[in-house]
């Protein structure tokens, strides 16, 4: 009689906290007063507590399941074992888990991190640019023409591209940790440096800039990952955009000027000679201070990594282990999930990321020649401009950068947390719906909105600024007024980067590093492309007519990020659920009119 009496009891606790969690208010008062209840309580030694901990299971499982705010964009079958999506959506709402802190860092160590992300990755971006500072420095050394020199940016451009596709799948794979990739990315990139700085030809240079690209690339998508890690969604977009903007672009920027002020005291050599000193210096500050975040093996900063080599030398101080492993959170690990060197080629294929892919990377591009014809617009017969006088013209660029790069971040935070409230509030008036279902795409929080709702207007006011600043190099106007108009240009035109990379880390939790990569893959390509054949459309079309172009394409990937905003979490839906899309390429490009 006493065993079915606790049976009844719990099968009648199961169906009142059940019906809790399909939110019906008034329950939950009965439930606490209910003699049941606390009969139960009393009995809950008797209960086998197998049971107790399978039923809490169950009831927080299904917990999570019914309140997937946003139900974001799962991680496409890249795994090898295929595992299905409803793990990825699990692990994403792990986010919302109140029984536990998603990082158990504070502020300053996550600032700290922050700050080791954006200066290691800073490496790969600032090589980049540092030709154009340097330019015509080596064109006279090794006797090249602008087209041959140019090579050097172009091939670098192209492995920065590749590189993270090829090699962030160990690393979401768990092949290799985050902290360590960064460390062998800045050791071999600081080789490279030297090999360059002493390379007798310009053949030797190009191939040297593919290992340089090759090595330290896949850091910049690393970094953006290692930022997912240690940062919840409402905070995501201040952290990623600050790591991924301030490597990609304050190096871009800032490049240019330093390489000329080291050209003009030291020659050419000297630039790469520096960057070899910031890339050991890297390395050794990285090795002591740079923690493995990878959620799979460390959880939210709370266990210790599996492997020894994983473990960094500041894990072993008596602060970290009484502030972070005294407590561990054996619940916060996430499972490793396999995915394949193709893994790219999965995110893609997505309709939603196709449109985000093609606005950030000619975004980018029309940045990149912007930055490349300053060079070869001021070093021309009527400036006659000097390396370090060149060198100084980038500063607004690179000023305005930075002040981007911090607002863009700021934007995203303020935004998601305001769209999130008013989710929040009209969710709760559509669940007596006949037709209501968390999943449908009607009822899911719009990720896509949250972040890409202020990336259009960024983009039309620089892309129109780089065709006012292009058009009075080629008339050659006075300095002052160029210098103005590419500031401008510069303030807005990097706010794109920091909204994608945050969306795809945000889509692709278990493939972080994949999904920043694929961001990079875009960029880096669209820029090598234009960047090959700039002097060519110089010599065509003239440095105005150059920029009207890419100023007409820019206005067309512009307007196809609405398509992402709004049918963003409807394309996702049906293709996991294997529906047909509605609607075409040609409705697409018609709005509507046409199907």
């Amino acid at each position: 009689m006493e065993q079915n009496e606790r049976d009844g009891n719990m099968q009648t606790m199961s169906a009142s906290l059940h019906s809790v969690l399909s939110h019906k208010p008034d329950t939950a008062a009965r439930l606490s007063s209910s003699p049941l209840h606390k009969n139960a309580s009393k009995d809950n030694e008797s209960v086998p507590r197998d049971s107790i901990e399978h039923l809490k299971n169950n009831i927080h499982t299904s917990h999570e399941q019914d309140n997937n705010d946003f139900n974001d964009e799962k991680l496409s079958k890249t795994q090898e074992d295929h595992s299905n999506d409803d793990d990825s959506e699990h692990e994403m709402n792990k986010e919302d888990n109140e029984e536990y802190p998603y990082c158990v860092f504070p502020p300053r160590i996550v600032l700290m991190i922050v700050i080791l992300c954006a200066s290691e990755g800073l490496l790969s971006t600032i090589s980049s640019s540092s030709f154009f500072g340097c330019l015509q420095q080596v064109r006279k050394h090794f006797n090249v023409s602008n087209e041959t020199v140019n090579l050097a940016i172009v091939v670098y451009f192209i492995c920065q591209g590749i590189a993270p596709t090829c090699v962030t799948f160990m690393v979401d794979s768990g092949y290799i940790g985050k902290r360590n990739m960064v460390l062998i990315g800045c050791i071999v990139y600081g080789c490279m440096c030297v090999g360059i700085a002493n390379a007798k030809n310009f053949g030797t240079i190009l191939g040297l800039r593919c290992v340089q690209s090759f090595s330290i690339s896949p850091v910049i998508a690393v970094n953006s990952s290692i930022a997912g890690d240690i940062t919840k969604k409402e905070k995501r977009g201040n952290i990623v955009g600050l790591v991924s903007g301030f490597q990609v672009c304050a190096g871009s920027a800032f490049g240019s000027v330093i390489s000329a002020g080291l050209t003009n005291q030291f020659g050419w050599t000297g630039v790469f000679y520096y960057l070899a000193i910031m890339a050991y210096s890297a390395f050794v500050i990285n090795f002591f201070l740079l923690p493995e975040t990878k959620r799979s093996d460390c959880g939210n900063g709370s266990l210790l990594p599996a492997r020894f080599i994983d473990r960094a030398p500041i894990t072993y101080t008596s602060y970290w282990k009484t502030n972070f492993y005294s407590k561990p959170y054996y619940e916060s690990k996430q499972a490793q999930k396999k995915t394949n060197i193709l893994g790219f080629v999965e995110i893609i294929k997505k309709r939603e990321v196709v449109f985000l892919l093609m606005a950030s990377g000619i975004q980018f591009c029309v940045w990149t020649c912007h930055l490349t014809s300053i060079s070869t617009v001021l070093s021309n017969s009527h400036y006659n401009m000097s390396t370090l006088e060149i060198g100084k013209c980038y500063l607004p660029s690179g000023v305005c950068t930075l002040f981007s790069i911090v607002g863009a971040g700021r934007l995203l935070n303020w935004n998601y947390k305001k769209r999130k409230l008013q989710y929040d509030e009209w969710i709760e008036t559509q669940r007596d719906n006949e037709d209501f279902d968390i999943s449908l795409p009607k009822y899911k929080f719009n990720i896509y909105r949250a972040r890409l709702e202020f990336a259009h207007v960024p983009m039309l006011i620089s892309g129109a600024s780089f065709l006012i600043c292009a058009w009075l190099m080629e008339t050659e106007q006075c300095l002052a007024s160029i210098l103005v108009f590419s500031g401008v240009a510069c303030l807005f035109s990097n706010c794109i980067l920091t909204f994608s990379t945050t969306l795809m880390v945000d889509l692709h939790p278990f493939a972080g590093s994949t999904a920043a990569a694929v961001i990079n893959l875009s960029r880096c390509l669209l820029s090598a492309l234009f960047v090959g054949v700039l002097d060519y459309m110089f010599a065509a079309m003239g440095v105005g007519g150059t920029f009207i172009l890419l100023f007409g394409i820019t206005l067309i990937f512009s307007f196809g990020l609405a398509f992402t905003i709004k049918y963003g979490t409807e394309w996702s839906y049906n293709r996991e659920h294997g529906i047909k899309n509605k609607q075409t390429l040609l409705s697409l490009l018609s709005f509507g009119y046409l199907k």
